[in-house]
C-alpha cells in the first residue's frame, strides 16, 4: 500500500512538473532540473537522468606551486568540443575531503547536465581545521579553470556545501576574482560564526520571526573539530593528555574523562568546557573564556564581513530541518549581499543537513510539507540549470 502511495504521488508530481515546465523560458531546463532530482533522491535505483543526459568524462591532476602545497584536483568533463560553463565545487569538513561520495556524485549529475566540473581537494578542511588557505585554494581553483580551453571564461560559478561556504564565500568577495565570476551556489551554508556554533553545539537559534528555539543538539563531529583546531599554547604535557581525552571522545561521545580532566591545564580545561556544553545560556560566558589564538581561530572562519563585498549572482538553498547549521544563517546571508544581484533562496523540509531525505508520511504531510518542499528545491535547481547558458554579450 505504501509503495502503491509513492508511485501515485511520484506520477502525479511528474505529470505536474512536466506541464509546469513549459510555462517557464526554458522548459528543458526546469525538466532537466526535475530529473537531476529524481536522481538525488533515488542514485541507485533511477536511470531516467542517465539516459537523457551524455557520459562524462572524470580525470584527476595537480598543480604544483613553488611556495604552497600542491592543489589537488579532479575535473568532470561532458562532451562536446563547444566552450561550456564551469562549477567549481568545494566540499565541507569531511575526512574524505573530494572523495566523498556525496561529492562525486554531485558532481557527475552537474557534469551529466552541461557543467566543466572541478572538485579541489582542500586539506585543512579533512581535518576539521579552520584556514584562510582552503580560499586561497578555490581562487587558485578558479584561475585554473578560467584558463582551459573548453571553459567559457564569463561563465565560471562556485558551490559550497556546509562549512565549504567558507572558503567560497571569502573567494567570491576577493577583489581579484570577485567581478569574474559569474554566480555562486551555497547550500546548508553558515554566515554567522558564532551563531552557528551556538546552534551546532546547544540546538539554540532565534528564527527569521524573532523566536527563540532550540532543537535536539547531536555532537555533529565536535571532538574532531576541537581536535583540528587545538592551540599549540599551553602546557605540553596537558597538550597530551588532552589529545588522548578528544580520541576517547571522538570515538564515544559518553566517555567521562574523570581524573584526566583535572591534569588538564587551565587553557585545555576552558576548551574542553566549551566543546562538550550543551547548554545555551552558559555559551557565551564558556565563549569568552576561550584561549585567545582559538577564539581568533574561530573569528577568521566568520562571514559576516564578507557577504557586502560580493558581486555574483547568488543561489542559495538550506534545510528547515538542518541540525548542523541553522536555515537562518542562509537568510542572513542573502539579506548581507547588498553589492550582489537579488538572490534566489530557497528554504526546504526534504534534507538533513546536505543529505536529500525525502520523507512520505501521512497525505497531509506529503501535501503540505514533501510536495512543497519538492517545488522549491526544483526550483532552485532550475535556476542552477540556468546558469549552464553562457550569457549573450549585448554590444
Amino acid at each position: 500500500m505504501k509503495t502503491l502511495r509513492h508511485a501515485i504521488v511520484w506520477f502525479a508530481v511528474i505529470c505536474c512538473v512536466m506541464a509546469v515546465s513549459l510555462l517557464f523560458e526554458k522548459p528543458r531546463d526546469a525538466a532537466l532540473a526535475f530529473l537531476f532530482i529524481i536522481d538525488m533522491a533515488t542514485p541507485e535505483a533511477s536511470d531516467l537522468y542517465q539516459v537523457v543526459t551524455d557520459e562524462i568524462v572524470v580525470t584527476h591532476d595537480s598543480l604544483d606551486r613553488e611556495s604552497k602545497k600542491t592543489l589537488y584536483y579532479s575535473i568532470y568533463s561532458p562532451p562536446g568540443n563547444h566552450k561550456k560553463s564551469a562549477i567549481i565545487m568545494a566540499h565541507g569538513f569531511t575526512e574524505k575531503g573530494n572523495n566523498d561520495r556525496r561529492l562525486q556524485r554531485m558532481a557527475h549529475r552537474m557534469a551529466r547536465a552541461g557543467f566543466i566540473v572541478m572538485t579541489p581537494e582542500f586539506p585543512m578542511m579533512r581535518r576539521f581545521r579552520i584556514s584562510m588557505e582552503d580560499a586561497d585554494n578555490t581562487m587558485e581553483a578558479f584561475r585554473i579553470v578560467k584558463q582551459r580551453p573548453d571553459v567559457d571564461s564569463s561563465s565560471i560559478g562556485l558551490m559550497g556545501f556546509s562549512y565549504g561556504a567558507g572558503p567560497v564565500i571569502m573567494a567570491l568577495s576577493d577583489s581579484s576574482i570577485r567581478d569574474q565570476v559569474r554566480f555562486g551556489v551555497i547550500f546548508g551554508g553558515y554566515f554567522d560564526i558564532r551563531k552557528t556554533l551556538k546552534y551546532t553545539l546547544t540546538g539554540y537559534y532565534t528564527t527569521d520571526t524573532g523566536q527563540e528555539m532550540r532543537s535536539v543538539s547531536k555532537n555533529n563531529d565536535r571532538w574532531k573539530f576541537l581536535l583540528g583546531n587545538i592551540p599549540e599554547s599551553g602546557n605540553e604535557k596537558s597538550l597530551v593528555i588532552f589529545k588522548s581525552i578528544i580520541a576517547q571522545k571522538i570515538t564515544d561521545a559518553g566517555y567521562d574523562p574523570g581524573k584526566n580532566f583535572l591534569s588538564l591545564d587551565s587553557t585545555h580545561q576552558s576548551l574542553y568546557r566549551f566543546i562538550e556544553n550543551q547548554n545555551p545560556s552558559a555559551f557565551d560566558v564558556l565563549y569568552a573564556a576561550l584561549p585567545n589564538d582559538f577564539r581568533s581561530k574561530l573569528e577568521l572562519a566568520d562571514l559576516t564581513s564578507y557577504a557586502h563585498l560580493i558581486h555574483s549572482y547568488m543561489i542559495i538553498g538550506h534545510s528547515d530541518q538542518d541540525r548542523v547549521v541553522p536555515y537562518t544563517e542562509s537568510l542572513a546571508l542573502a539579506k548581507n549581499l547588498t553589492s550582489a544581484p537579488a538572490p534566489f533562496v530557497a528554504v526546504t523540509s526534504l534534507f538533513t543537513h546536505v543529505n536529500l531525505k525525502i520523507e512520505w508520511g501521512s497525505l497531509t504531510q506529503i501535501f503540505t510539507e514533501t510536495i512543497q518542499g519538492f517545488f522549491r528545491l526544483w526550483k532552485m535547481t532550475y535556476h542552477i540549470m540556468r546558469m549552464r547558458h553562457i550569457p549573450v554579450a549585448i554590444a
